[in-house]
């Protein structure tokens, strides 16, 4: 019996093992099932995407970001709020680092602003003020002001330093690389306005999600880009602009090339829509939440860029393929900021683009704002202008294609974001030109310098990206008048008048006046007769009694205005193709430019590069500018520098000196109040000239401590040269002598070189980080080569003229010039 019960209990047993064993095979099989189905279902939800452009747009919410229980918004400035079984929230808040730039505009708006992000010790670890080196002292300055004096805790606020060379949406993703910080949010200029608490408390939610999150986003179909309407629910964006919270892990190791309208945040969300299996680069979400930003329709954002160069104003742009106007705040249809602005190019074909690519590329990359419009006859006129961006050597701009003239041209100006510093076109069909130039006026009147660059000269344009939105402001302001001395060499003149005529005026009105000696043959008077001068009035003086070279220089030119400059040129100089562009970026940065740039001691520009110094008392010294500079340590030996000694051999004067220089004339030939055989530089070999202009403008600068610019690039490379001819100044002599004299003073002059594309490089630019320096950081050499200071020359000037001059016994018209 209990045999029997125990053979019971075993077949029991089995029976319950094999049904346990079929009981697990059957759930592990629909385990596998289950995988297997969703597998399938998550094809089948990637095949219904579809692809617009570089991005995968999704029709409905995104999968897995079902944000409801994140509770966003004002509850969870207090983190106890947060609900702990929500599954999105991480059980310790990640450490959350916000970033604010802080620029000279937007002080104020950072000042005001700080105060609600005190509260959030809780859930935000630091706030990081983003801000240019030379503002950072007014910036712990203003700190200082804002945090309160109690001892209660609050959230950490830094300082830090914007790193040089980056535009702002760059600095920005580039501090947020260096965060040892599980997520960051992210403001810029703009944004940093108008955050609220509700906005910034919805941006601190601590979030398991990676994605970008923010009230801003856009969608991308094909080449359209359109703001999205944020809402209670989040929706799936393209890229978000800031303010938005992202997990730093996304932010990319890299650089990332920012656009013209949309910074660096459009190359974020493509970077992060590649890198995610979402396939969106954010989520746009206001819980309630909205500040106006997008009120619907296609629309660009006012980027932070934007926001320097404007005043708080709204303008209208016109969106794209018939939508209606719709209204941008904050922007202004006036100027824009004095060092950030926008270039508007006009040009007939890509090419020209191209062969101007060097200097919209370097405007581009200083922050300025370029947008290029090319003018086409097409049999579909009426189609409506379709912007695009198309990449030229080393940055994106965006081009608009006009195929209707006057009227698409009108619309396209309206769309820029503020009056712009210039407007620069190429040769143009003279219907469209006109229109331009009517447009222009009417539109912009004198905020606005139109440019009109012929088709020879637009490939050698590279320097005009370094100029600023002031000296492009200025470009019309300064007028040169070419002077010409010749006698009777008929060879030496034919080949200076060449050089004038191979050389680039980039459209500019330039004057000549050509001063012919009483002596001149009729092979000189013929060449003269017959030269063509087609970039403005030409004047021809002949003199009737012999004057020498003294007269034919000093009386050769006389300003008319304080915007009037003078070029004397001896016919036995020779030009470089590329001495206007030395001349106008020189006149533009140095009297036009930033008021600390425009120095009143400054009497000239030279274009010959000094290799012999010829005043020293033992006769003539070689001199190299780049060693002595280099010998002395400075940071900057390739930099163009100023000296007291007047060049003769092509140089501008400026105007408020050449006159002084005459009334200064006048009175050493008079004999008051010095003696016409006074030394008033001593020590210098120019006492010895004794029918040189050039001596007696020795003596002035001495005398004030005055100071022409110099060019100083390698090899001598120059924008003149001096064929040392027979002449006045120049004897006559063996031939191997005067070759051997010759081989002293001459240089290679400046051409342009050939470059990748269809530009060229002019080698202008071969300058210390590319542009002309502060007036503060050039050189400074005495008459004898030696360095000095310009106070110490002005002082030392004094001084000579106190020794000199009696001022109670000076004449009355002269005391201004010696006592003053």
């Amino acid at each position: 019996m209990l045999k029997a019960k125990s053979r019971s209990k075993n077949r029991l047993l089995v029976i319950l093992f094999l049904a346990s064993s079929v009981l697990v095979w059957f759930l592990l099989l629909r385990s596998k099932s289950l995988h297997h189905d969703e597998d399938e279902a998550s094809e089948s939800k990637d095949d219904a995407y579809e692809v617009k452009g570089d991005y995968i747009n999704l029709s409905t919410t995104l999968s897995g970001l079902d944000l409801d229980d994140a509770h966003l918004g004002e509850d969870l400035v207090d983190a106890s709020h947060a609900n702990a079984d929500a599954d999105f929230l991480d059980p310790e808040p990640p450490a959350l680092v916000a970033i604010v730039p802080v620029t000279s505009y937007t002080v104020e708006d950072v000042s005001r602003a700080l105060p609600q992000f005190l509260p959030l010790s809780d859930l935000l670890q630091e706030v990081i003020l983003l801000c240019p080196d030379e503002l950072s002292p007014a910036v712990r300055d203003r700190l200082r002001e804002v945090l309160p004096d109690d001892d209660f805790a609050h959230v950490e606020i830094s300082v830090t330093t914007w790193l040089n060379g980056l535009d702002e949406g760059s600095a920005l993703l580039y501090a947020a690389r260096q965060l040892h910080a599980d997520r960051v949010i992210i403001f810029d200029s703009d944004s940093i306005r108008s955050v609220s608490d509700g906005i910034l408390g919805m941006l601190v939610a601590p979030l398991l999600t990676p994605l970008p999150i923010g009230p801003r986003g856009f969608r991308v179909t094909g080449d359209r880009i359109a703001c999205i309407e944020a809402e209670e629910d989040p929706k799936p964006a393209a890229f978000l602009v800031p303010p938005f919270s992202v997990a730093t892990i996304l932010i990319p190791p890299h650089d990332l090339s920012p656009d013209p309208v949309y910074d660096i945040w459009h190359a974020l969300g493509k970077h992060i829509a590649r890198a995610r299996f979402e396939g969106v680069g954010g989520v746009a979400v206001s819980r309630g939440v909205t500040d106006g930003w997008c009120s619907g329709g296609e629309r660009r954002p006012v980027s932070s860029l934007e926001q320097e160069r404007t005043a708080q104003s709204t303008f209208k742009l016109k969106a794209h393929d018939g939508a209606p106007e719709v209204k941008v705040g904050h922007l202004q249809h006036g100027a824009c900021s004095s060092m950030l602005a926008v270039f508007a190019l006009v040009f007939n074909s890509e090419e020209e683009l191209h062969s101007f690519a060097p200097a919209a590329c370097r405007l581009r990359n200083e922050g300025h704002m370029v947008y290029v419009a090319t003018i086409a006859a097409r049999a579909d006129s009426a189609q409506a202008a379709r912007p695009r961006f198309i990449n030229l050597f080393d940055c994106a701009i965006e081009i608009t294609e006009l195929r209707q003239t006057a009227a698409q041209l009108d619309d396209w100006l309206a769309t820029l974001p503020c009056s712009p510093a210039a407007v620069v076109t190429s040769e143009l069909d003279p219907l469209i030109s006109a229109a331009i130039v009517q447009l222009v006026a009417a539109r912009y009147g004198s905020d606005t310098t139109l440019v009109r660059i012929p088709d020879g000269d637009m490939p050698y344009c590279d320097w005009m990206g370094s100029l600023t939105a002031s000296e492009w402001r200025n470009w019309r302001r300064p007028l040169l008048e070419i002077s010409v001395i010749t006698d009777d060499r008929p060879a030496s003149l034919a080949r200076l008048l060449a050089s004038l005529s191979a050389a680039h005026f980039y459209g500019d009105t330039v004057g000549l006046r050509i001063n012919v000696e009483q002596t001149a043959g009729p092979q000189t008077l013929q060449l003269v007769h017959d030269f063509e001068w087609p970039h403005g009035p030409v004047f021809v003086h002949r003199r009737v009694i012999h004057g020498g070279l003294l007269p034919a220089v000093v009386e050769s030119w006389y300003p008319q205005s304080q915007d009037s400059y003078g070029l004397m040129l001896e016919d036995d100089v020779e030009l470089s193709p590329l001495f206007y562009a030395w001349i106008k970026m020189g006149l533009l940065h140095y009297r036009y430019g930033e008021p600390a740039d425009r120095s009143p001691q400054m009497f000239g520009i030279s274009l010959y590069q000094q290799k012999n110094l010829e005043l020293r008392p033992e006769g003539r010294h070689r001199f190299n500018a780049r060693t002595t500079f280099a010998a002395a340590s400075l940071p900057a030996p390739d930099s163009p520098y100023l000296s007291q000694i007047p060049c003769s051999w092509g140089a501008v004067y400026f105007p408020e000196h050449w006159r002084t220089f005459h009334t200064y004339l006048a009175a050493r030939l008079s004999g008051e109040p010095l003696p016409v055989g006074a030394v008033v530089a001593p020590g210098l070999r120019s006492n010895r000239w004794t029918r040189s202009w050039k001596k007696y403008f020795v003596e002035l600068a001495h005398l004030r401590g005055l100071l022409m610019l110099y060019p100083n690039y390698a090899g001598f490379r120059s924008l003149s040269t001096n064929h040392l001819e027979v002449g006045q100044h120049v004897r006559e002599t063996t031939p191997a002598a005067h070759e051997r004299k010759k081989r002293l003073y001459q240089l290679p002059l400046l051409r342009p070189q050939p470059a990748n594309g269809s530009a060229a490089a002019t080698g202008l630019l071969e300058l210390p980080e590319g542009h002309m320096p502060a007036h503060a950081e050039l050189p400074v050499l005495d008459l004898l080569g030696l360095l000095a200071t310009e106070d110490g020359l002005r002082a030392r000037g004094a001084a000579r003229t106190a020794e000199l001059v009696r001022c109670a016994d000076a004449p009355p018209h002269l005391r201004p010039l010696f006592c003053e």
